[in-house]
């Protein structure tokens, strides 16, 4: 593995270049992160919405939001999401 560091100190970040032969792992994403299946639902809750001045609560309270996930909040495809997470891998 190499780090390249910016050399002006002001810039708050760094290039980490893996050895691509050597196999590595990556941390599983946590059960609270949303799916992409559920961010492209909410997006598309946003852009019915409207994008200009929205807020959560605005998108959540919307009527367009609650026909679009048909009378679900927007809560529930996360939930169902972990539920069948949990399911599938019982511990």
């Amino acid at each position: 593995m190499t780090i390249y560091v910016p050399t002006d100190v002001s810039l708050r970040m760094a290039c980490v270049v893996l050895d691509h032969k050597r196999p590595h792992t990556h941390a599983m994403p946590l059960r609270s992160n949303a799916s992409l299946d559920v961010k492209a639902l909410y997006r598309r809750c946003v852009q019915l919405t409207g994008v200009l001045g929205t807020t959560v609560q605005k998108v959540d309270d919307a009527p367009t939001t609650l026909y679009f996930l048909k009378g679900q909040s927007p809560a529930m495809p996360v939930l169902a999401h972990q539920e069948t997470e949990t399911n599938d891998n019982p511990r």
